[in-house]
Order: structure tokens, then sequence, then C-alpha cells
């Protein structure tokens, strides 16, 4: 048998054309056993074939049978010479008609099952449970009418056998003796009919059970996601990536939902979930999202930076009720992926805790990386909804316009600044300095101050504090730090200027050749590429000096502070010191190789600190 109704994944589709396609199959077989019931009394008696008198699809099996009774009633009395053995022939053939006609049945109901396991319970709905319910009905009444059929044919033919033996034998009563305790047809052919309807019956009501508990669990599943329908920055995703997020919210709760109720069998939800997403897939789902929500918190930063937004009451709320809708979403996005996190270490193999793994004979598998990827994404959650909220907190009131960027506070900056210069300062005398310069910026505010020359201030502050920082690196060692600097990063958001994303990608890839080769001890055998490594490093920074020096002044304020050259300029060289900064201070001090390849890089803090000198210059031209 062949159905004709296929999704894009070349599965059986269950729904109603399906039910239909099977009812027109099985009304055709069922012709054709008729059509063959029928022409078995005509060519034993020398009738003409049924195609010529008969249309085979105009006959049911009930009506075929009653044909085929009234064909033996009226051989009865005619006069003719019967055969003895004829009623054994068309024994033989009525026989191998049912039995070619159950085979179908059979195999419909099979195949129907077989079909009903391999769907998923995601794709179930009222039309598919419509169609399975009418295929199933459709079977039953056909098993009924063939059970019935077997029973009037095992009688009529036994009428045929009479006739035929009395027609030739002599031992008539040895004969009906005999008879009495004998079939013409298969004895089995009733049981096995019984049997597959029984077998048609029991699964279909065991599905439907399955069915009634699964919209107990989708209700629960359904509720539980409802709240994401009113997320203010997963609705301005693509549609794709938002019902990605639906999809495995829903299939995460429906997890954990069944594995307490045990409505589905465990498999079901797991296989689910792998099916909707791969590991990779959810990890860069998770990731985009929490850009997107990154995005939107630092957007609105610049928004009160640029406009008159805390001034006006209305647009003040509107902006709190924001904030409050990106916590929401921060929060979920870490519940989400706890409960995925908890999902993989429940049925990866590889995740199971020790003293399970030991009375296994599997070996033990590593953790894929995406395991630690998202616990490193769920801490970043962390830090930015500790951000947001600070932020929130602060718009409560209504921050001065200067916020803090008082000329003490420039001086104070600037002291430190020049205490982390001296020339002989020692590493502890330059990580007191570099903690009390953090402080002092992290004391300005800049997330929710109204004052775009904080952001300029703190860019330039920052990017002096890294180029003076060129011998002990401390600064990446405090973790205020990385929290200003990524407050900064997230407000002055340079990623549309393309020459500068092209340097960030290509300094990241030379990074990352060098931290394998350096892990791998391989450095002398990659010499070469090595010194490639470096020519394109001082080709891309001696690019970015010549861009710096042809810039001019900016003398105007009409221009935005973010679309200021000077400006986005010295983002890119914050950006570029923070990458270079992480990964010198990632090699050992005391590692002959380590500092082989530190002092083949000084080159890098010499074009950094031209490149400053020359912005600031830009930035004062008063003073040079």
């Amino acid at each position: 048998m062949v159905w004709q109704s296929y999704d894009k994944l070349n599965n059986i589709i269950l729904d109603e054309p399906m039910a239909e396609h099977l009812s027109q199959y099985l009304e055709n077989k069922e012709s054709q056993l008729s059509a063959q019931i029928i022409e078995i009394i005509l060519l034993l008696e020398g009738f003409p074939a049924v195609k010529q008198s008969y249309s085979p699809s105009f006959f049911r099996l009930s009506e075929a049978v009653e044909e085929f009774g009234r064909k033996i009633n009226n051989a009865a009395h005619s006069h003719k010479t019967l055969k003895k053995d004829r009623w054994k022939i068309a024994g033989r053939k009525v026989n191998r008609a049912l039995w070619s006609y159950i085979e179908v049945l059979e195999g419909c109901v099979t195949e129907l099952y077989q079909h009903i396991d391999q769907m998923g319970f995601e794709q179930w709905n009222v039309d598919v449970i419509r169609a399975i319910t009418s295929i199933k009905d459709e079977l039953t009444h056909r098993m009924d009418d063939l059970i019935w059929a077997i029973r009037r044919l095992e009688q009529q033919l036994k009428a045929y056998r009479k006739i035929c033996e009395e027609a030739v034998s002599r031992w008539i009563g040895i004969n009906k003796l005999f008879f009495a305790f004998s079939r013409i047809l298969d004895r089995q052919l009733e049981p096995i009919a019984r049997k597959c309807s029984k077998f048609l019956n029991f699964r279909y009501r065991k599905f439907i059970e399955r069915y009634t508990g699964y919209l107990q669990l989708y209700e629960t599943g359904k509720q539980s996601i409802s709240k994401l329908h009113h997320f203010k920055v997963l609705s301005s995703m693509d549609i794709s990536q938002q019902d990605k997020v639906k999809e495995l919210s829903y299939l995460l709760n429906l997890w954990e939902t069944n594995s307490k109720a045990r409505v589905l069998q465990r498999i079901e939800p797991v296989r689910a979930l792998r099916s909707c997403l791969t590991f990779e897939g959810a990890t860069v789902l998770f990731k985009d999202y929490f850009f997107y929500i990154k995005e939107a918190l630092f957007d609105k930063s610049r928004l009160i930076k640029t406009q008159d937004v805390i001034g006006d009451h209305d647009s003040k709320l509107i902006l709190m009720d924001h904030l409050t809708s990106y916590r929401n979403e921060l929060d979920a996005l870490k519940e989400l992926i706890g409960s995925y996190n908890k999902f993989h270490q429940q049925t990866d193999p590889g995740a199971k805790p020790w003293y399970e793994r030991i009375f296994t004979d599997k070996p033990r598998k590593e953790l894929p990386k995406q395991f630690y990827e998202l616990k490193k994404l769920n801490n970043e959650i962390k830090n930015l909804e500790t951000i947001a909220q600070n932020f929130q907190t602060s718009l409560e009131g209504v921050p001065g316009t200067e916020s803090g960027l008082s000329i003490q506070v420039q001086n104070e900056v600037n002291r430190h600044l020049h205490e982390m210069g001296q020339p002989l300062a020692s590493r502890d005398l330059m990580r007191r300095s570099a903690k009390s310069l953090l402080q002092s910026l992290d004391g300005l505010n800049e997330l929710s101050s109204l004052n775009t020359h904080v952001v300029d201030f703190i860019c330039r502050a920052l990017c002096k504090a890294m180029c003076v920082d060129w011998k002990y690196h401390v600064l990446q060692e405090i973790p205020l730090f990385h929290k200003v600097y990524e407050i900064h990063e997230g407000i002055s958001d340079i990623s549309m200027e393309r020459a500068h994303v092209n340097r960030l990608h290509k300094f990241q890839r030379i990074i990352n050749h060098l931290e394998v080769w350096i892990r791998n001890e391989e450095t002398l055998k990659h010499a070469q590429g090595i010194d490639l490594d470096i020519n394109d490093i001082k080709a891309y920074l001696q690019d970015f000096l010549a861009y710096v020096q042809r810039l001019q002044p900016s003398l105007d304020d009409v221009e935005s502070e973010f679309e200021r050259p000077l400006g986005k300029a010295s983002q890119a060289l914050l950006q570029y010191l923070y990458l270079f900064g992480c990964f010198f201070s990632r090699l050992n001090p005391d590692d002959a190789e380590h500092r082989m390849i530190r002092k083949q890089l000084l080159f890098i803090d010499q074009y950094f600190e031209a490149i400053d000198r020359r912005i600031q210059e830009l930035n004062n031209p008063n003073l040079s």
C-alpha cells in the first residue's frame, strides 16, 4: 500500500484528505475482493465473467456474498452435472482472496500506529485526532464486515459442497458425518480478523488516553509561556526566533511537568526537545536574545543623553516600564537557560554524576563546550541584571545634568592617572591607583547620566589607564574595571563601523592562534606563522594610526557626541586596548616562552600610545 500525503520531510500527514484517500483505497480493495468472489462461482458454473456483466467498483462485500449465495442456490436447482471437487476449487480461491484482503487490513492497522508512534506529540491537534478516529472507524467497520463475510461464506461453501457431493457420491451419510466437523475456509481467518480488530481498538484507546493527558500538560505549558507574549524585546526579534524561544520554553515546561505526572513516555518530551533545537542552536539563540536585551537597555541610556525624556512625566513612566520589562526578560531568560541546562544534565549521558556512571560500562564523555558557554552566559545575565537594577534605581530620582562630572572629579581622575604613569611605579602602587581611579569613574554613574561628556571623559580615562598599564596589566585583575568597561562599551556602541569590526575580528583571530600555540607549547614550530601574524597586526595598527592622524578637531557642538569621528576613534582604541590587555594579562611573566612572545609584541604598546597621544591633541587643540 502507498499513501500519497507527505510533508516536507517525507513523513505521512494524518489529516482529513489522508483519511479520505485511505477510504478510497480500501473501497477499491473491497471491490476487488467482491469481484473475485463473484467471478469464482460464475467461472465454475460457466457464466460470463463479472467484468462483462458488472462494474467491479459497484460491489460491496455484503452484496458479493449475497450474490455468491444466490448463484449457489441457482446451481442447486439446475439440472447440470456438478463435479465432485468443484467446491474445493471454490474454497481455495475464496481462501486466497480473503487472506489477501486481511493482509491489506492488517497492513493498514500496523502502518497507522507506526506513524502515530513516529509522530511527536507536538504535532497532535484536533485535525489529527479527527483523522485518526475516522481511519479507526473505517478499519473497524471493514473488519466487522469481513468477519460476517467469513462466516457467511463458510455456510454457503458448505451448502455448495453438499450439492456437489450429493450429485456424484454414494456415501452421503458418511460424508455428512465427516463434513460436520470440517471447515472449508481456513480456520485462522476469523481469529486473525478478530485479533486485528481488538488490536486496532486497544491501541486507539491507549492513544486517546495519552492525548487526554497531553491536553492537560498542554494547558499547563501554555499558561507558563503566556508572559512571553508581553515581552518587548522578544517581540522585536525575528518571528522565527520568537517562535523558537516560545517553543523551547513550552517544551521544557512540558518535560518538567511530565517527569512528575508521567502522562507521556519519558522519551517523547526528550525527543521533541532535541528535534526542536540542537545544543549549539539553543546556545546561539540564548546569546542572541541576551544581545537584544543588552542593546535595548543601553539604547535607553543613549536616549536619555540625547533627548529630554526624564523631564517629561509620561515619557519617564514609559521608560521605567521598559526597564521593568527588560529586567523581567533577563529573569525569564536566566530561568530558561537553567531549565535547558538541567534538561541536558539529566538526559546527556556525559553529564551524569560519577556515582551514576560508575555502574555503567560506557566511558565517560567530555561535557559539550556549550555547558561552559551557558554557564558564562548565565553570569553575564546576572551582571546585566545588576546593571539594569541600578539604572532603574538611579532614574527613580532626576539626576543632575552634570551627573558628578565636576572639576574636582576630573582633577581626581587625572591625579590617579598621573600616579599610574610614574616610570618606577611598583605593582602594588599601580594596583592601588587603579582601584581609586575605577571607583571615581564608577561614581560618575555613566549609565544613568544625562551628560554625554561623561561618556567621552570615561573613554579617554580608560584609554589612558590601559596605555600606562602596559607592564603589569593590573586593570584586568580588578572586577570593577570589567564592569565599568562593559557599561561604557554598551553605551558607546560602534559595531556598525565596518573598518573597526574588520580590525577587531582580525585581532581576535590572531590572538586565538597565539593562545593555541602557546597552550600547546608550539611557538617554535609556528615561528613563521607568528611572524606573519605580527606583520598583520602592524599593518592594521598602522592603518588605524594613519586614519587618526588625518582627523581634524571638531569645533562645533551641533554634532552628536556618539557620531563624532574622533569619539568613534577613541571607542575603537579602547576596544583594541581591552582585547590585547586581556591577552597580555594571561601571559605568565615567569615563563620564558611567554616573555618572548610579550617582547615580540611590545610594538603594540607603542602604537597605542601614539594613537592615544594624537587623540588627546585633537581633543585639546589649545594645549598642543
